[in-house]
């Protein structure tokens, strides 16, 4: 009898937090001869060695996850230079994310330039967190998952990120969020100690964060359905600018990430 949808993503979670783990501990104590801009993603079948340099956004150093995270290390020598880029501002703020996390224990705080209204910490978890597949639809996936710390205590935060700001890749960035939260709820069993062997701190999935970060309007044009939106939603919007990739958030909307329970 062939497993369920729902039982094929309760044991890749699971078996991402045993691997969660295990990056922890390897990247404690990295080689001598590892770089910043080297990082291995967890997925559902393993470890991938993943370039997160400006000039090589994204690309993985081999197409096939290892079970064994000695053995990613290796991919790492693997000369990616020559290959074609991903330099779409999308993939070159991911990268800038997560290379800036990874050298400054996991924080993305600063860098976001976030009020401590919003989040006095933003931790990153994972990447590319993918729920369901080709074989077992639908395929949800999440651009970065971080723990975001909210009044003291942590909570899963889906970061999306998109290269336009036009009204109808937003409605779809919206339902995108709302979708992932749902099945994210879902798994909540599985997710809370996947994250907690990421970051190394308890979370809490009673409440979930979500961040959209964009492309700044040309001339500061913004859209006034999209404060609307984010104000009913809960989600907070980072701005970027396209040419600098320099962050530059205007008024969250709404001023805090959660909805008030009455």
């Amino acid at each position: 009898m062939q497993p369920t949808r729902e039982e094929i993503i309760r044991c890749r979670l699971r078996n991402m937090a045993g691997w969660a783990k295990e990056r922890r501990d390897f990247l404690a104590e990295p080689p001598k001869e590892w770089k910043e801009d080297w990082y291995i993603r967890i997925g559902g079948d393993g470890f991938r060695a993943v370039s997160v340099s400006d000039k090589r956004p994204q690309l993985g150093f081999n197409s096939r996850a290892k079970r064994e995270i000695s053995r990613v290390s290796d991919d790492f020598d693997v000369n990616i230079e020559e290959g074609p880029g991903r330099g779409t501002p999308e993939k070159r703020i991911q990268s800038l994310l997560i290379r800036h996390a990874i050298n400054n224990q996991l924080e993305m705080h600063k860098l976001l330039c976030l009020d401590a209204s919003v989040y006095s910490k933003l931790l990153i978890a994972l990447d590319e967190v993918a729920l369901g597949d080709r074989k077992n639809p639908p395929k949800l996936v999440c651009d970065i998952l971080a723990a975001g710390v909210y009044e003291g205590n942590a909570y899963p935060v889906l970061i999306e990120l998109k290269s336009s700001n036009k009204a109808s890749d937003l409605d779809r960035l919206f339902e995108q969020l709302e979708n992932f939260k749902r099945e994210m709820k879902t798994f909540s069993a599985e997710f809370r100690p996947l994250l907690e062997a990421c970051v190394g701190v308890e979370v809490d999935c009673s409440k979930i964060g979500r961040i959209m970060i964009l492309p700044a309007p040309e001339h500061d044009k913004r859209s006034s359905n999209l404060q609307t939106e984010c104000d009913k939603n809960h989600v907070s919007v980072i701005e970027y600018d396209k040419n600098t990739l320099q962050f530059k958030p205007w008024l969250v909307y709404p001023p805090t990430p959660f909805k008030k329970v009455s």
